[in-house]
């Protein structure tokens, strides 16, 4: 049904977004003579020489209308770097939003200028370099259809400055920072965006439609690129890292309770190990101008931000963690496709889930883009994984297997075809001693017009470990499973919808991917209609419903949500959303139904306060395995973020969970998180940042009436100096405390648990 559905929606459809012709757009980029001085003020020879890009336009909140303010960019080029600045006119300079911060993390209520190079001309994949009015950076790659990837981190050079006109800013991108296309003359895809932060107005240099689902299509072009070096230079980043560790001690003990033995962990000794010293590193290799095998050697991650702690109470499927490690971060587009607003809760799995490699020993990617493919492939050795496994579709959750190391290899390809389309194919695979999941998956996305039709699947085999006295769930059976996705999605200017059909069958197992749930089907969709009434108040109001089906694979129904709900945008970037939430869940073969509200709401409309927070209150299910049932209660979230000073801000989140049988009834459980992430940026390159988080949850479902509460506390400190581009100096202590109370101990007490005091030094040498 869904693709006759498609066919005839393909078959009629009209490109109801105009898209700028980008001819009208085309620039011949001269070459320069002369270097620039990098200080922020736009007096050198060099800016007189570039090309002038004028003729800015609003896309956000107007759609196609005059900016606020003026602006100007400039572009030029020599053999060895890319040159940009751009000018900001402001007639009042005090509402220039500029705060120091340390590079990519902040700086999302400051005024910035976005800069986008489509080296390849294929308008589905740009560099993306994001500079402040005092010049602090942010990069990544934009790629058709996903978010932003900030993580990747480039070599390049920036400075600005903040005077009565405005704001200024100029950089220096070395080519060899880049990946192209090995022609002469190049030409590249180019646009300029200025975000305004007091408003989040948007201005770009090549007009950028409301509802065009192709952002990089929206681009102009740079011409007349010739004798630039294509040098094949090496980046190698070695570092040393000395800490010294220290952990607490448990002996297995048990006590009584109602006539009862339990077991549990008694808190010993706290033992402090000798430090170590070790040494690591990644290189960057461009075999080719657009072929590149990036290596990691025993890579530490300790400078790396803690997980955030997640709720553990009342859940049946395994928690996934957002992937903080450079090395799996840079590059991690090819190996993922994009995934729609409704399917970011109803979303049945993603084939590739890198924080499943838990500790490796070294690794290796090699990333390729040739005519109209892209490839990418990585190998990485991991100590410990983890082994995924499923009670059908009622439950999930993981087993790490410490003593059986995996070897984790991954290749994925994708073609262009028509002028921004794809069909792809990936193998994904994780072997062990004795065991070993494999899975083949084939991919496409189609767009034409404001439609876009994509889908995926895959088949898996697996092999499982077999473990000496373990349980049943480790027992070596052979699995073979099956995996698809179909999504069609239309994107508007006052119009948006889009359905999903997504399935696993109970025997897929993909151990290098994120899947909560198999045995299930899945039918999603949402539909969105938006004014914009651009009044002083509000910008835009929005209604929509969301609605989600699961059926066992292949049988009846269990679960389905619906979500009606009003959306408000605000000026001065404010917004509320308001929906009511109707839920069957089906636990343990019980039907459970539950109504509820939930309310969202965030603002950054001053400068010196950021406020958000969300919250549900209702009707919810609680997983009591002996009685499924639906009870009360809510889960809510708040965030504040305090800027003082310019070079200072203080963010503070919580969050609580909470279920009873009924309002004003005894917490069935129970869980509270607060977190406080603090920083001071003493200059641009120097800072500090500090981390505190509390953890109290209460699960009365827990059997053994001695884990029933855990009290946890953990705290970090860190001390940042950059060297130079991808060059830093590290300092850290960190740590975490745990409240005992009797008959673990003698008395309630609150004992250390771990710390960690660290040093580690990397910097780049490019050759």
């Amino acid at each position: 049904m869904l693709a006759v559905l498609a066919i005839a929606l393909f078959a009629h459809a009209q490109d109801s977004i105009p898209i700028k012709d980008s001819a009208s757009r085309t620039i011949a980029i001269p070459r320069a003579t002369h270097t620039p001085t990098l200080d922020g003020k736009l007096d050198d020879a060099v800016w007189r020489e570039a090309a002038q890009l004028g003729d800015f336009v609003q896309g956000e909140p107007l759609d196609q209308a005059p900016p606020a303010e003026r602006s100007i960019a400039y572009v030029a080029y020599d053999a060895h770097f890319f040159y940009f600045a751009f000018r900001a006119y402001e007639h009042n300079p005090g509402l220039v939003r500029a705060t120091v911060f340390p590079r990519e993390r902040g700086g999302e209520t400051d005024d910035r200028v976005t800069l986008l190079l489509d080296t390849f001309l294929d308008k589905r994949r740009a560099f993306e370099f994001k500079i402040t009015p005092l010049g602090i950076q942010g990069d990544g790659i934009k790629v058709e259809g996903q978010r932003g990837d900030p993580s990747p981190d480039f070599v390049w050079y920036s400075a600005g400055s903040v005077d009565d006109e405005g704001w200024a800013v100029e950089a220096m991108i070395p080519w060899a920072s880049l990946r192209f296309p090995n022609t002469s003359p190049l030409k590249i895809g180019f646009n300029a965006v200025r975000v305004y932060g007091r408003n989040g107005e948007k201005d770009s240099w090549v007009p950028r439609r409301r509802g065009n689902p192709c952002d990089v299509c929206q681009e102009g072009i740079l011409t007349g690129i010739t004798d630039i070096s294509r040098r094949r230079t090496v980046d190698i980043l070695p570092y040393v890292f000395a800490a010294a560790a220290g952990t607490r001690n448990f002996r297995k003990d048990s006590a009584s309770a109602k006539g009862r033995f339990f077991p549990f962990a008694a808190p010993t000794g706290f033992t402090h190990a000798r430090p170590v010293t070790t040494l690591g590193g990644d290189i960057r290799f461009p075999l080719t101008t657009s072929l590149v095998l990036n290596a990691t050697f025993n890579p530490d991650f300790s400078q790396v931000e803690s997980d955030d702690e997640q709720i553990r109470v009342n859940q049946r499927f395994t928690l996934f963690q957002q992937e903080r490690r450079p090395f799996f971060l840079e590059g991690k587009d090819v190996f993922e496709n994009a995934r729609g607003e409704e399917e970011q809760r109803t979303n049945v799995g993603d084939l590739f889930y890198s924080r499943s490699i838990v500790d490796p020993s070294a690794g290796v990617r090699l990333t390729a883009k040739q005519g109209g493919w892209t490839v990418g492939s990585l190998f990485a050795r991991d100590h410990s994984p983890s082994y995924f496994y499923y009670s059908g579709y009622e439950s999930s959750g993981s087993i790490p297997l410490a003593d059986l190391p995996g070897e984790v290899f991954v290749v994925r390809a994708r073609h262009d075809v028509l002028s921004d389309s794809y069909v792809g194919a990936g193998f994904w695979s994780r072997e062990m001693k004795g065991a070993h999941n494999v899975v083949g998956s084939g991919d496409f996305s189609l767009r034409r017009g404001s439609f876009t039709l994509s889908g995926e699947g895959a088949l898996s085999e697996e092999k499982a470990p077999r473990l000496p006295k373990s349980s049943a769930v480790l027992d070596g059976a052979m699995r073979h499973g099956k995996y698809y996705r179909a999504r069609l999605a239309r994107s508007g200017r006052a119009m948006n919808y889009a359905i999903t059909l997504a399935a696993a069958d109970s025997l897929f197992r993909d151990q290098i991917g994120r899947f909560a749930r198999v045995g299930i089907e899945q039918y999603a969709g949402r539909f969105e209609m938006s004014q914009y009434p651009n009044t002083r108040v509000l910008q835009k109001f929005s209604q929509y419903v969301a609605l989600k089906r699961t059926n066992a694979f292949a049988a009846g129904l269990l679960d389905y949500t619906a979500d009606p709900g009003l959306s408000f945008q605000f000026q001065r970037q404010t917004s509320l959303t308001v929906n009511e939430h109707v839920q069957l869940t089906t636990i343990a073969g019980v039907p459970v139904r539950a109504l509820g509200t939930f309310l969202d709401f965030h603002s950054d409309a001053w400068q010196y306060l950021g406020v958000g927070g969300s919250i549900y209150f209702g009707g919810r299910e609680i997983v009591d395995p002996t009685n499924p049932r639906a009870g009360t209660g809510y889960f809510g979230n708040i965030r504040l973020t305090l800027r003082p000073l310019p070079q200072a801000s203080i963010e503070a989140r919580a969050q609580r969970s909470i279920h009873a049988n009924a309002w004003r009834k005894p917490h069935l459980d129970d869980a509270k998180i607060i977190r406080v992430n603090s920083t001071y940026q003493f200059s641009r390159g120097l800072g500090i940042r500090v981390i505190a988080e509390r953890s109290n949850q209460y699960n009365s479902f827990t059997a053994n009436p001695f884990s029933q509460q855990t009290n946890r506390n953990s705290y970090s400190a860190l001390v940042v100096y950059e060297l130079g581009p991808a060059s830093f100096f590290y300092a850290g202590y960190g740590g975490g405390t745990r409240d005992f109370d009797a008959p673990a101990v003698a008395r309630e007490t609150t004992l250390r648990t771990d710390s960690q005091l660290f040093v580690k030094l990397s910097y780049l040498f490019r050759l």
